[in-house]
């Protein structure tokens, strides 16, 4: 995919955060868009068709047969230009996009049944005026993490905005993602008071729990995608069931309410349990040797700063 949107109707560059007149003429686009003009159709599968494409293959490992299906499902009731429509700048347009497009492959997913997926919001709306929080990073830190679309120039610019002895505490939330290196493991030995070999060993222990945490996230996922499925079938179902023209039913519509009541209570445990894998504040704290409170205050601390600093990039 380009990274500028050309041709008279926006001029933007998509790796960036977007506001003031470039926000206004992409979301021009895709107003044009919903009223199927032609031109702007075109202009919009010109730039964002092949990241759509190969979302679900490159993401997913879907095959060419299924990202198609997923392609025209998110062109159609205009998904993804509502979805997109939602964007206020912030984070850059690409992590947007990036968020929009794993949002509707819940949703598509959800529809077919099946379970090869990292569900976010299984019960989505279609309006425009859905949730925007569904589609934002809370603090912006994994638009500028190195394993995203940013460069690794990005994150130390990221990190010369930070005090040098928090930047340990950004470098540990981002850990399974950027790594230690040599400088950071002898800073964390200091803080922490125990010696090199120690420490190493217990951040190698964490990303032992981090990807343990993945595989549990995604088995739990699965699940709960499962779940949600059976429950559509079973509504629908007994949607049917009680049309007035379905005769000796009642007995039927029993048993199906009863595993619906059921189901619906699988699912919210499933819920309950599916978390984010990624590294918490108590495992910081246990890094550090510090409480929970100083992790939660320092890296406050950090979001508040980095809110002023990244209005200005």
């Amino acid at each position: 995919m380009a990274n500028k949107i050309e041709g008279g109707i926006v001029d933007i560059d998509i790796s960036k955060s977007l506001d003031g007149d470039k926000l206004n003429k992409f979301k021009e686009l895709l107003k044009t868009c919903l009223d199927s003009n032609k031109e702007a159709l075109q202009i919009f599968q010109n730039i964002f068709g092949e990241d759509i494409y190969y979302f679900p293959i490159k993401k997913h490992k879907c095959d060419k047969s299924e990202a198609s299906e997923y392609y025209w499902f998110c062109l159609q009731h205009n998904r993804i230009f509502k979805r997109l429509l939602t964007y206020e700048g912030g984070c850059s347009l690409k992590t947007y996009q990036y968020m929009v497009l794993q949002h509707i492959f819940a949703r598509w997913k959800g529809n077919n049944g099946s379970t090869n997926n990292e569900l976010l919001y299984i019960d989505e709306v279609d309006d425009i005026s859905a949730d925007k929080s569904v589609y934002c990073y809370g603090n912006h830190l994994n638009d500028w993490s190195p394993g995203s679309t940013e460069s690794a120039g990005n994150f130390k610019t990221l990190l010369g905005m930070i005090p040098a002895n928090k930047q340990i505490y950004l470098k540990l939330l981002l850990f399974e993602e950027t790594g230690l290196e040599s400088k950071d493991i002898k800073a964390i030995s200091i803080i922490s008071k125990k010696n090199y070999k120690e420490t190493k060993c217990r951040l190698n222990n964490l990303e032992q729990r981090i990807k343990e945490r993945v595989e549990k996230h995604k088995k739990n996922t699965n699940r709960l995608l499962d779940s949600c499925f059976k429950i559509r079938l079973l509504e629908n179902k007994i949607k049917m069931l009680k049309e007035p023209w379905v005769i000796d039913k009642e007995e039927e519509i029993s048993i199906l309410e009863k595993r619906l009541l059921k189901e619906k209570g699988q699912r919210d445990q499933f819920r309950q349990r599916i978390g984010r894998p990624t590294v918490t504040y108590n495992d910081i704290a246990d890094i550090l040797k510090v409480s929970t409170q100083t992790v939660f205050a320092t890296i406050k601390k950090i979001r508040v700063e980095l809110s002023k600093n990244l209005k200005g990039i």
